[in-house]
């Protein structure tokens, strides 16, 4: 054999054996397509990654998107606000701080309010209790506004006024009442019962109108119990009364404790804002007792007194007093002479009073005087 059919043959044989192994590959591979292969777990295995990679991609666009609107949020943010949009800023802020600093001053005021109406009810309260605790201690005001009774053994100033009048026994035999009728700034030394007037009961005794009534009913009262009255309610003019006769006997001649009474009105009068009644009192009882010619003249005779007060006319109803030298006392409450220092200082020494609170005029004679009425009411 020649070496050119070797090689023929070689190459046949090469191409025989290849064509066999492709149909044998394509007879399994028909095999393969008539059954059904089960998948191999690496295979699922690869399928689920792909599955997770593709929602894997799914989220990933949506933080996508949700990082590009905040981006562009973030971008709208940082975007310069306009001077138009600046203005109204503050001008809503500013008008927010004030809304807020009108209520904060109104709570404040509020507050204020509270706190000064807690104080003045506080105060109030305060100031009740003392004026209470003070007013009890003033007796003499609180018995002639008709809150408190005399002591001892008496009554209310309006049960007296209405009650005691034209009861002279009454009158004559109690010795508690004059104190509180009457009051002065000395202590009484008969009836400890009884408080000496205080200043401010005084300023009260002279601008109260009730209580300045009361006073002058009080006069009436104890004028009639002497045998006289007052016939001028203005300056105080005094006449007698008609019993006048059996009244002097009974109170000025048998009975001497009542001429310690008429000193005690007298000066009353000048505490309270009635010195006017003082000055007429002391003129009328000056001539009931010297006559016309008065003290004065009886004063200058230098003879005994046994002999000057019998020489007296005997229709001088109370020329007995004359010896015994009561009158002195009274009329140093009476009309003086206001350069003479002397008189003065003796007024105010017996008055415990200035002259200037001495000459202060009861609220009472003030309404009569602007009335004009002059005749008993």
């Amino acid at each position: 054999m020649s070496m050119k059919q070797g090689s023929n043959q070689y190459k046949n044989k090469k191409l025989t054996d290849y064509f066999s192994s492709k149909d044998s590959k394509i007879s399994d591979k028909d095999q393969l397509e008539d059954k059904p292969m089960k998948k191999s777990k690496n295979q699922v295995g690869m399928k689920s990654i792909q599955s997770t990679n593709s929602k894997s991609d799914s989220d990933t666009e949506i933080a996508e998107e949700i990082k590009k609107s905040s981006s562009s949020l973030d971008d709208q943010k940082n975007k310069s606000p306009s001077k138009h949009e600046i203005i109204e800023k503050k001008n809503v802020a500013n008008t927010i701080q004030k809304v807020n600093d009108t209520i904060e001053q109104q709570n404040k005021i509020q507050q204020e309010e509270e706190q000064k109406q807690s104080n003045e009810s506080n105060n109030q309260s305060i100031e009740k209790k003392q004026l209470r605790s003070h007013s009890q201690k003033l007796k003499n005001l609180q018995f002639y506004l008709n809150n408190l009774q005399s002591n001892p053994n008496g009554d209310y100033i309006q049960n007296i006024l209405e009650k005691w009048k034209g009861k002279f026994k009454l009158l004559e035999t109690h010795h508690g009442y004059v104190q509180w009728l009457f009051p002065n700034f000395f202590q009484s030394r008969f009836n400890n019962g009884s408080d000496p007037l205080q200043q401010e009961e005084a300023e009260e005794f002279i601008k109260n109108p009730v209580i300045a009534n009361r006073l002058k009913k009080a006069y009436d009262l104890i004028y009639e119990f002497f045998g006289m009255k007052i016939v001028n309610n203005i300056t105080g003019e005094v006449q007698r009364a008609d019993n006048y006769k059996e009244r002097y006997h009974e109170t000025f001649i048998t009975s001497y404790h009542n001429h310690m009474r008429i000193r005690r009105i007298l000066c009353h009068f000048n505490n309270v804002g009635f010195r006017r009644y003082a000055i007429s009192l002391v003129k009328f009882l000056e001539k009931e007792i010297y006559g016309e010619k008065g003290y004065q003249k009886f004063a200058e005779d230098k003879r005994p007194l046994v002999l000057k007060w019998q020489e007296l006319p005997q229709t001088i109803p109370l020329r007995q007093l004359s010896r015994l030298k009561v009158f002195e006392e009274w009329q140093i409450y009476g009309e003086i002479d206001e350069n003479n220092q002397l008189q003065v200082e003796t007024l105010q020494d017996n008055c415990f009073a200035t002259i200037q609170d001495i000459k202060r005029e009861s609220i009472y004679l003030r309404n009569l005087k602007e009335a004009k009425h002059g005749v008993h009411l």
